[in-house]
Parts: structure tokens; sequence; C-alpha cells
């Protein structure tokens, strides 16, 4: 099984059906759980299930869940567990203070994985909070082999929140992915092997490029071979967001579009809402899943992506792509001036500390 998600409300009934049906085992880990109507509603469910005997397992990160911690429900279930990936130290958060965390603390859990009975899944770029149903976003909901590589990924995390090296453990070799459709970058030859993939899929694109990101700044060898295949005549194409909530962000991409447009890379900034979505189409092979187009993504926080399987998934993600394009303000090359003067300033500045960015 298959099944795209792209509409907010299919993705929140789809969550909740999943959770719902679970029997044994419902594993969550995300960047994001927020105060909101969405996380009580769920919550509220995975404290109900874990009552009724479910193991229920929540890993959140602890800068994009800190409002969330500090008000978090006391008292769960003797079935519902709570870890935090690298919880701010005091006085940032509440505990005390830990230089080991402080030393960590640019290195966060950008997963957003929800994993039911180990059998069904549902990755992509949707956090448990009330924007993702109102961005344009993208999940896949999935069962089969893919699924016990997310468990994999998932089960390291948690052990290292729990502050246990898996090395250490007689089952090592079971957390070493083997699926070559799962992506993650756990430790430095996943990092390493993620690079090198995408790197060869737009060294060997035949025909086109088509990257959805929100933030967009790659290393430059990737940034580099882009261009290069624009320069060839492959059709390269950028959708990035005219609406942001990190605008930072948009002005490091911003700075980059000129050279960009020079080389024949189209640029399209979506307009309807915020986009949030995070898809790679290379020809016929789609990655879509956690990951930014960015140095972040690349180098520190942890991800998780699939490669699509489905042909007509495929189909149907590569028909979304160019109509998103019709809502998108298309950068002709003559026309584009770039950012202004004091935001070059502020971007070179910003670039200083690219690993943040």
């Amino acid at each position: 099984m298959e099944k795209i998600l792209e509409n907010g409300e299919e993705f929140k009934q789809e969550l909740l059906s999943l959770i719902s049906k679970a029997s044994e085992t419902i594993q969550v880990s995300t960047y994001i759980i927020d105060n909101s109507s969405l996380s009580d509603e769920i919550l509220k469910l995975l404290i109900e299930k874990a009552n009724n005997g479910i193991k229920v397992d929540l890993l959140v990160d602890g800068i994009g869940s800190r409002k969330w911690l500090n008000n978090r429900p006391q008292n769960l279930p003797d079935n519902f567990k709570l870890a935090v990936f690298h919880p701010l130290p005091w006085p940032l958060g509440h505990s005390w203070p830990d230089f080991h965390s402080l030393f960590l603390i640019n290195r966060r859990n950008h997963h957003k994985i929800i994993i039911v009975d180990r059998k069904q899944a549902i990755v992509g770029s949707r956090n448990i909070c009330e924007d993702s149903l109102k961005w344009r976003e993208i999940s896949v909901l999935i069962d089969g082999l893919r699924v016990i590589e997310l468990i994999k990924v998932f089960e390291w995390t948690w052990l290292h929140c729990m502050g246990i090296s898996f090395k250490k453990l007689p089952s090592f070799k079971k957390f070493k992915l083997q699926n070559k459709s799962v992506y993650t970058n756990t430790n430095v030859f996943e990092r390493i092997r993620r690079y090198r993939e995408l790197h060869d899929q737009f060294k060997d694109c035949k025909e086109h490029i088509f990257i959805t990101t929100p933030y967009f700044l790659p290393p430059i060898r990737i940034f580099n071979l882009l261009n290069e295949k624009a320069k060839e005549g492959k059709d390269v194409r950028l959708l990035l967001p005219q609406k942001t909530d990190i605008k930072v962000s948009q002005w490091i991409a911003r700075a980059h579009y000129k050279i960009m447009l020079k080389n024949g890379v189209k640029i399209y900034e979506y307009k309807p809402e915020v986009l949030h979505a995070k898809t790679l189409i290379v020809d016929n092979w789609i990655l879509v899943g956690s990951s930014n187009f960015n140095r972040r993504s690349f180098e520190r926080d942890l991800e998780v992506d699939i490669v699509l399987e489905k042909i007509e998934n495929i189909a149907e993600l590569k028909a979304k792509y160019f109509y998103d394009l019709e809502s998108s303000s298309h950068l002709i090359s003559t026309q584009y001036r770039g950012p202004a003067l004091l935001i070059k300033i502020l971007v070179m500045i910003f670039l200083l500390f690219g690993g943040w960015f």
C-alpha cells in the first residue's frame, strides 16, 4: 500500500483512523507537537489507547515542541512513554544546566513519522500541529518493508534520547538500513549514502529535476550540479514559497536566484499558502519526506524520506507539481533584480553560520 495524502483534512482523518485501529503499538516521532485542537485530539486518542493497554511511544524535539513541553500533561498512563530529543538546557528549558545538550543544540530531530502495530506508517512533511492542516504539505501512508526501516530509524532515535549507544547492543546490525527506498541520516554513513545518492541521481538525470522545498540552501556541489544540468538543457525547476514561516531562509534562497536564473534554472514561488512540502523528482524517481533542500537537512537534523514505488503515485505527484506551478509566480531572469542591498549584507552575515540554515 502507498497512498498520497495531499489535503490536510485527508491527512487528519487517516491519522486518526490509523491510531484508532492500533492493537499493539503506536510510535510517533515529530519535530513539532503544539498546543492546538489537532494536537489535543491526537494526544487524547493516544492516552485513551495507552489506557486500553496499547504501548505508546511519543518522541518530540526539544526546540520544535518546547511550548508544548512547557504545558505537557502530567501523570501519563504507564503504557505511554515520552522522550525528548536534545531538551533545551536551563535557563532555555526546564532541565538543570547541561553542557552536553548545549553543545548539541543545533542538532534536531526533524522526523515526521507515525508507525502503528509495526505494520503501517505515515511519513512526510507534516508535524502534529494546526499549521500542517492549512499549509501546502505532503505525506504518504505506507505498509510493507519500508515500515520496517522506519521502525529502525525510530528505535535508534529513541535509544539516543535514553542515552543508550546502539553500537553497544547485541542487535546492533538490525539498525542498519537495508531497503534502498528509505533514506535517513542517523549516522555519518547514512548521511554520506544519502548525499551520494542524490548527487548521482542529479548527475544521471536524463530529462528533468523538479524540486519542491520551503528552504533552499544546498551544499555547494549540489548547487553547482543543478546549475550545470540546467546549462546542459535539462529541465530544472524549483518550487519555493512566496509566503514563508521563516523569513531569513527566504532571504537566503532569493540571494541565489539570480545566478540560477542566469544558468537556465526555472524558479517559481507558490502563492496560495505557506509551502512546506518536500519532494524531489528526478525523471521517474521521486523522494518524499521531511528533508528540506538546505544544509541543515544535509548535515545536521535527523530526517527520513522514502522513494515512491507505485507508478500511479509517481504520475500523480508529477501532475500535482505542474498544477502547483499554475498557482505560482514564474520569475524571469531579465526582470528579477534580487534582494535589496541591506538584505544582501544580512545574508552574507547569516551565511557565516550556514549550518544553522
